[in-house]
């Protein structure tokens, strides 16, 4: 077919991401391997039924497009201002002007491309993002290594209870998104795990983006994944698939654990996607703008350094959070547990993305020293053992700029000297030595990593919606702003460190404002609602 994409195009800014180490070129990707892409469009600049037209006809343009150039339309989502199209790997070279390389690293094989995207003069305006033809994995999660990590410190009453946990609430009436980028859960996990705290098993909702399916590991791939964890066996002995596979399970499954049973009246929606930026685009996407049910809160446990995500994926990014933020939808993620070297390949002090976003709340970790009907001293979760380093992510980003509500907090200038945004905001207990006992694989086992802070936060705030009556939304400005009351509903973290910033008073890039009082939290809330009618 002729390329009737136009003589005179627009590159497409901001789709470079650099390679990882170890990324090996192999061959040109199969001219004929059937393909899928999704064009994310401008945000339209007026507003009511202007931007409703505007945003019609961009979709119209784009459309056009696609029939023009044989590609088959698969998804048209005007909510999100996303398209996403299937053809063969030569039509998209043909029409972007770029070159699909097969590439592998870590035994992991997928695509990238060579020059820059671009597209006819006109659409090239309209399309702001081009996903899912760099099949790029996300990074995986560090797996922390800690002897005896699978005795849990508390249950997770104890843990509501240490954080003192507004009662007379359970999130009844409130949606929790969890975003999952693989693995999954089995349903006799969550059995015996609900069982063991009195609690029936919450209202689960399974959402499928581009065919993920729930797919929790084995319980032999579980087992070897904790002997791995416990020392009790080299990871280099073992199925590195299967290790995967294991870790990503521990990871839904604690998210569906500690979010139903910190908010057991709230219902939970486990938006699976492939670990790609496309996947991750749509989930939260479908996430922010479903209506069946419609979410009030999000969690998110995956990040990436933002050395490693590309410009047009922040900006797209940034898009579907702005709607959360119009929908008074507040998006938990974790800050990381790489420490403030969030890039410790190449030994480079960065932030986690999505979590450096000021408009997500950023949940980093601390580690409970001594807690007895309280918790009486925390620090900074900083605990890598076997010369594995986990700790807390904290620093300040290279990407955004200082928030507002941050310029009185004293955040340092970012490694490039510039003002940035201080990550995280918030903190609670991530140490597995401090871990909440939960069950994967029929195994007990411990809660770990700023992982299981997110949907603790997600919990907590779904509560409080509960109380209020109404949805907390962007919640960071309000935060800082209660913070610097004499009310604060925060206890500072002022001991420890993430490798590279220190805890302090107040604000600090390891701990943020620090962990919740969560009766407390309410209580301040519900008189700014009251003095602001």
């Amino acid at each position: 077919m002729a390329d009737t994409s136009g003589s005179v195009r627009i590159e497409l800014p901001e789709h470079d991401r650099p390679p990882r180490p170890g990324e090996t070129d192999l061959e040109r990707t199969d001219p004929d391997l059937e393909l899928t892409a999704t064009l994310v469009l401008r945000r339209p600049t007026a507003e009511g039924d202007q931007a409703a037209a505007a945003q019609e006809a961009d979709l119209f343009a784009v459309l056009n497009f696609a029939r023009l150039n044989g590609l088959r339309v698969t998804e048209s989502e005007p909510n999100t201002r996303s398209v996403t199209l299937a053809g063969r790997a030569s039509d998209f070279e043909r029409i972007l002007h770029v070159e699909l390389i097969d590439v592998e690293l870590n035994g992991k094989r997928y695509r990238r491309y060579d020059g820059a995207p671009s597209l006819p003069a006109g659409l090239g305006e309209i399309v702001t993002g081009v996903f899912g033809l760099r099949a790029r994995p996300t990074r995986p999660r560090p797996r922390v290594h800690h002897a005896g990590s699978t005795e849990p410190f508390w249950t997770t009453v104890d843990l509501a209870r240490a954080y003192d946990f507004p009662e007379g609430t359970d999130g009844t009436g409130q949606v929790i998104g969890l975003i999952e980028l693989g693995g999954g859960y089995d349903e006799q996990d969550l059995r015996a795990f609900f069982s063991e705290h009195g609690l029936p098993v919450p209202s689960i909702t399974f959402k499928s983006i581009d065919g993920a399916t729930n797919q929790p590991a084995s319980p032999e791939a579980i087992q070897q994944w904790l002997d791995v964890v416990e020392g009790r066996r080299e990871e280099s002995d073992c199925d590195a698939t299967l290790i995967e596979a294991a870790q990503m399970t521990v990871e839904v499954t604690m998210d569906i654990e500690l979010a139903g049973a910190l908010a057991p009246g709230a219902q939970l929606v486990v938006y699976m996607a492939p670990a790609t930026e496309e996947g991750i685009y749509k989930a939260l996407s479908l996430a922010i703008h479903d209506e069946q049910p419609r979410v009030d809160v999000i969690s998110m446990s995956w990040g990436e350094p933002e050395s490693f995500v590309s410009d047009a994926h922040v900006s797209a990014i940034t898009q579907v959070l702005e709607d959360a933020a119009q929908r008074g939808i507040t998006v938990c993620a974790s800050s990381g547990d790489f420490g403030a070297y969030d890039d410790p390949q190449n030994k480079t002090l960065c932030v986690n993305f999505p979590a450096s976003s000021p408009l997500v709340l950023a949940c980093g970790g601390s580690t409970v020293v001594r807690c007895e009907s309280k918790i009486d001293n925390e620090i900074a979760w900083n605990c890598g053992l076997h010369g594995i380093p986990a700790s807390t992510g904290g620093g300040v980003s290279e990407l955004f700029g200082l928030p507002p509500w941050q310029s009185a907090e004293h955040v340092p200038l970012s490694p490039k000297g510039q003002p940035g945004r201080g990550v995280p905001d918030v903190a609670a207990s991530a140490d597995p030595h401090n871990g909440c006992a939960i069950i994967v694989g029929g195994q007990p086992c411990s809660s770990f990593g700023t992982s299981a802070v997110a949907p603790l936060w997600a919990a907590l705030i779904a509560r409080c919606n509960q109380a209020l009556g109404s949805r907390a939304g962007h919640l960071n400005p309000v935060l800082y702003e209660l913070a610097r009351s004499e009310r604060s509903p925060f206890r500072t973290i002022v001991e420890g460190d993430n490798g590279f910033y220190r805890a302090g008073a107040g604000w600090n890039a390891c701990t943020g404002l620090g962990t919740p009082k969560g009766r407390h939290l309410l209580d301040v809330l519900r008189a700014r609602t009251s003095n602001s009618r």
